[in-house]
């Protein structure tokens, strides 16, 4: 989904993903999780 594409959880099959002004869907997952860390929060819910 599109959310889990802009959450970094998933990545697109085809085309880019800016967020930020940053591509990331060539960033490592390392630099994902940093990402992930410092700009983007998740609420899951059942």
């Amino acid at each position: 989904t599109l959310l889990h594409l802009l959450g970094g959880l998933d990545r697109p099959s085809a085309g880019e993903l800016w967020l930020d002004g940053r591509r990331i869907d060539q960033l490592t997952e390392r630099a994902l999780a940093r990402l992930r860390r410092d700009a983007i929060g998740f609420v899951f819910q059942a």
